[in-house]
């Protein structure tokens, strides 16, 4: 299954096979008598499998499932949401990074008395990603001091959160990165990095 982005690849096909077999051979006896022999092999299906974050609450989940006695499908939802989740954090560590912002900046701590021209209801609609599905432009323009960095990089921030890569760059960024490029002749290689969504 691929993310809205192109994100990890998973067979969920046999992920659902070995997760309901392993769950079936687990029955309250196996889980408090000798665990071990079962929870090492499924421990092994996991990991080829790179389902690191399913692993990781899986002897919670089994424990709940016994205790509550769930059903296949209960209990399949609770793992494959539990992958998911750890797979969302994991990405929204890594874009930021990737966006190469100058530090977090979100809406939260954008301080709205400091520059009173600004509407807070404007930036909230752009904070809600509306102006990049309808591929408009965006143009911040003042003085310096006056919070454009901050903004411009709260919203590209909740633009990660909605499933958008971003990439964030100041003008002095963009002129020093088509410098270079033009002093060893790749003029289109940063054009390439602006314009395609895989940063």
């Amino acid at each position: 299954m691929a993310g809205p982005t192109g994100g990890l690849r998973v067979n969920w096909t046999s992920t659902v096979r070995r997760s309901l077999d392993a769950y079936e051979a687990l029955t309250p006896d196996c889980l408090t008598l000798n665990p071990k022999p079962y929870m090492s092999n499924l421990e092994n299906t996991l990991k080829q499998l790179r389902l690191s974050g399913l692993l990781q609450t899986l002897d919670v989940r089994l424990q709940e499932a016994v205790a509550n006695r769930l059903g296949h499908a209960e209990f399949l939802e609770l793992i494959c949401q539990d992958e998911i989740n750890v797979r969302q954090q994991r990405l929204m560590e890594r874009r930021p990074k990737a966006a190469d912002f100058r530090g977090l900046k979100t809406l939260e701590d954008f301080d709205w008395s400091f520059n009173p021209t600004i509407h807070r209801k404007d930036i909230f609609d752009l904070a809600t990603g509306n102006f990049i599905r309808q591929a408009k432009d965006v143009l911040f323009l003042g003085p310096p001091g006056v919070g454009k960095t901050h903004l411009a990089q709260a919203i590209g921030y909740e633009a990660i959160k909605m499933n958008f890569q971003v990439l964030y760059r100041s003008i002095f960024d963009l002129v020093r990165d088509f410098m270079k490029d033009e002093a060893f002749n790749q003029q289109d290689r940063t054009l390439r990095r602006y314009l395609t969504r895989n940063f």
